[in-house]
């Protein structure tokens, strides 16, 4: 469980301190884009009816003290990586409709 990837999101109303919280309740993202540091994690979310609905969080790993680290901030040459998976989920939900 240590070494689980996370992956950045579409919408970053998540914040850090959501990611924080849901990784200490045992609730794993459905899914992780990763390209470089840049990561899309896909979290599942069920409405009062029961139904299910997807949320992104878009964030960046890095190290620090020899501890992995989460943020939401980019350099400038970071933004690349971003886009790629930004592309990527994208075109993943539009060949889903």
């Amino acid at each position: 469980m240590k070494n689980i990837k996370i992956v950045i999101a579409i919408i970053v109303g998540f914040g850090l301190a959501s990611f924080v919280y849901e990784v200490k309740k045992g609730n794993p993202p459905v899914k992780v884009y990763r390209e470089g540091d840049a990561m899309i994690n896909v979290w599942e979310n069920k409405n009062q009816q029961g139904e299910s609905y997807f949320s992104y969080q878009v964030q960046k790993e890095y190290s620090k003290d020899e501890q992995k680290k989460y943020t939401n901030n980019f350099y400038r040459n970071e933004l690349k990586d971003l886009k790629k998976i930004l592309d990527q989920v994208i075109t993943e939900l539009e060949t889903e409709k």
